[in-house]
């Protein structure tokens, strides 16, 4: 019962006085008359509030774009078919779009209007040129224009791309329909970089082979560098765009040093000895930015003199001089990727018991998680002896800097026990099992018994993968990445190719990825089928003829899956499928129980697949209305494509630009098939061009040119 009622104030002194008692009726119908009064009171407060575009709720947007004659998107999207899905309606009416209408509508047919709605549309970065100012002609010497397209400098070739370049163009003079927006006087070019840079804060940089060479990857593989985009800046340094050697050579005080692009620590040897440290102890400097020279070191051939650090920005390499290399290298970058998922120093919902312990790694706390989890152990034996073993049953390990942590090769979780190792927000932890006997890498291994659960949150699982075994009741990997092929080579290459990342031995659990990216997943046992839920995910079995998910024997996996919103680079062989939606499966996908479950809006291969009940899916659809000859040409046109499968560049699993509209637009709401479905691109550029032919200035042509 509430401890105050505000209709008990309000009654009378002689019915409140004697209403306090225990099981009082009049107190419990006032408490329910009183919750109502605050639904009521919270309404009418939001009723004040949906009359400003900055505090309405999303779906009074639309009603105050209305009444100001904003049009919303209409091209292209089908909005019968998009039910309540509040991302959508976010894309289809966006906030600021429609808070910036007229003051939009005021500077119409100018450049800077033409940027900010675009940018406000899409949430892309986006840069317009007039084509014109690129042109090559013949100038008057009276009346000369320094500010437009020039001939080429040698020495600046390649320093920046589009639209920054200051080379001049030839006209073309091709028909309109063939060069809309291309260079001419009546071409008007937007440049929209689709990619989103995510830092990565002093994490150890990883040795190579060669003496006093590094990477800035800590998984050893190469990964361009990308630029810190500054807001008050109109230049390449206000988009998200890789570096490249000429740029980083031509202007290395503006990429270099702190908040800025990148940043290098070296970690020296010193001889000095003290007491907590028998041995020799490291000192750690910040290489200066006139000590960094920008190099090509695509083959490790360029060693810098001493004292000097050469910087290859476009293969993400260091090299130090061979004479003096440092012991350990820390590095802060920024690399390209499309999402948020994986892990990464981006925001994300954190989840946790509601009791709970922490345990806090880094920054003051436990140096690594073994450190933490042997704490746990310790805290429990001594619980038991002061009857108070029910308080340390859930455990949260939290780490709390970005870098490299220990976890131990085994956890062992008792009954009803759960464990979260778990990254703190805009954190980028990764984690590396370590046998404390043979001192090597190798799989966490986690057993539990019954009621037991165990989830890892926002890591990256390096050099092995994760087996677990017991009678789980569950097991959740969010935003981590179990690395496929456990460690990458310089090429991004997997260094060890059939080895699963995710084995579940004799669990009963319920298995649930969400925002994730796994290697294969490897599944034996009886009793009652696994349950595995993937959401928004990529489950990536190196290879498109290898199995993803399935059983060491080679057989059915024991497992019901349920996936949505995902991509699977491999094939699938599970006892059953309840549900399969807006997903791309590049290998086939084969089930023992074909009578429940339904695939729908997914493509996956119709050769050797053995599914349930399909709807909506490619290349069914297009194969039933083309002609008996054309059947095969159409179903090969639907195939996805993809501008990389290697994990580890920047364009991982992200659809190409020249992929069929059908899987472009293949999910239930017309976004694309897979893993990027909630991007929602195929809106975002609808809207675009929609608020461009509504803006564009009389007689020019919008050329959209995405350059990421």
């Amino acid at each position: 019962m509430s401890a105050k009622i505000r209709l008990k104030d309000l009654l009378p002194a002689i019915y409140s006085q004697d209403i306090d008692g225990a099981g009082c009726p009049l107190c419990a119908l006032l408490e329910i008359i009183e919750n109502q009064v605050t639904v009521v009171e919270n309404d009418i407060l939001q009723l004040y509030n949906n009359w400003f575009i900055e505090t309405s709720q999303d779906w009074v947007v639309p009603y105050i774009g209305d009444l100001i004659g904003y049009s919303q998107i209409s091209s292209g999207v089908d909005q019968s078919n998009l039910g309540s899905t509040r991302q959508i309606g976010r894309i289809l009416t966006p906030r600021r779009d429609v808070a910036n209408t007229i003051r939009y509508r005021r500077r119409k047919g100018t450049l800077s209007v033409l940027e900010s709605i675009s940018q406000d549309v899409s949430g892309w970065t986006v840069r317009a040129i007039e084509m014109f100012t690129t042109l090559a002609f013949t100038q008057n010497l009276n009346h000369l224009r320094t500010d437009i397209g020039r001939i080429a400098d040698l020495s600046k070739v390649g320093t920046v791309g589009e639209p920054f370049s200051e080379l001049a163009h030839l006209a073309d003079l091709r028909s309109r329909c063939c060069n809309s927006g291309n260079y001419n006087t009546t071409g008007l070019g937007i440049f929209v970089w689709r990619l989103k840079p995510y830092s990565v804060t002093r994490t150890p940089a990883e040795k190579s082979s060669s003496k006093g060479m590094f990477t800035f990857s800590a998984l050893g593989n190469d990964e361009p560098l990308y630029i810190h985009p500054d807001k008050a800046s109109t230049g390449p340094f206000a988009v998200p765009m890789a570096i490249n050697r000429r740029s980083f050579e031509s202007r290395k005080e503006d990429y270099y040093g702190e908040g800025k692009s990148l940043l290098i620590w070296a970690g020296m040897k010193s001889t000095k000895r003290t007491k907590s440290n028998k041995g020799q102890k490291i000192t750690w400097q910040e290489i200066k930015a006139e000590d960094v020279i920008p190099a090509n070191l695509s083959r490790w051939q360029y060693a810098p003199d001493q004292g000097k650090v050469a910087v290859d920005p476009e293969l993400g390499r260091i090299a130090f001089s061979k004479r003096n290399p440092p012991v350990k290298v820390l590095v802060s970058y920024y690399y390209g990727f499309s999402d948020d998922i994986g892990g990464g120093e981006y925001s994300r919902p954190i989840y946790q018991p509601k009791d709970f312990e922490l345990y806090s790694v880094g920054e003051g706390g436990f140096e690594s998680i073994t450190q933490a989890f042997d704490q746990w152990q310790e805290d429990k034996k001594n619980a038991e002896k002061a009857d108070r073993k029910e308080h340390l049953l859930h455990a949260v390990i939290e780490i709390a800097e970005s870098g490299v942590f220990m976890a131990p090769a085994e956890i062992s979780l008792a009954k009803d026990e759960s464990l979260h190792i778990r990254a703190a927000n805009r954190v980028r932890p990764i984690v590396r099992a370590m046998d404390q006997e043979s001192e090597s890498f190798g799989n966490l291994a986690v057993t539990g018994d019954l009621g037991s659960s165990f989830t890892i949150d926002g890591l990256i699982i390096a050099d092995g993968g994760v087996s677990v075994a017991g009678d789980m009741a569950r097991i959740a990997v969010r935003h981590s990445t179990i690395v496929p092929g456990h460690r990458l080579r310089e090429g991004c290459e997997p260094e060890r190719c059939p080895a699963p990342s995710l084995d579940i031995t004799g669990a009963k659990s319920c298995v649930h990825i969400d925002h994730s990216i796994t290697g294969p997943i490897k599944i034996s046992g009886g009793g009652e089928p696994l349950d595995i839920h993937i959401v928004s995910s990529i489950l990536d079995a190196l290879g498109s003829d290898r199995v993803a998910m399935g059983s060491p024997s080679g057989s059915f996996a024991w497992a019901e899956l349920t996936i949505k919103k995902s991509t699977v680079l491999g094939s699938i062989e599970v006892h059953a499928m309840r549900l399969a939606e807006n997903s791309i499966f590049r290998g086939p996908v084969k089930v023992a129980r074909t009578q429940s479950g339904c695939m729908r809006f997914c493509y996956v291969p119709r050769k050797s697949s053995r599914t349930p009940k399909r709807y909506n899916c490619q290349p069914d659809m297009v194969i039933q209305k083309a002609p008996g000859g054309e059947k095969h040409q159409e179903a090969l046109r639907v195939k996805p494509q993809f501008k990389s499968v290697q994990y580890g560049k920047p364009n991982y699993c992200r659809l190409s630009d020249n992929c069929a509209e059908e899987i472009r637009r293949g999910s239930e709401d017309e976004s694309e098939m897979g893993v990027f479905h909630d991007l929602y691109e195929p809106q975002r550029r609808a809207n675009l061009e929609v608020r461009l032919d509504d803006y564009m200035p009389a007689g020019m042509n919008a050329n959209t040119v995405f350059v990421s």
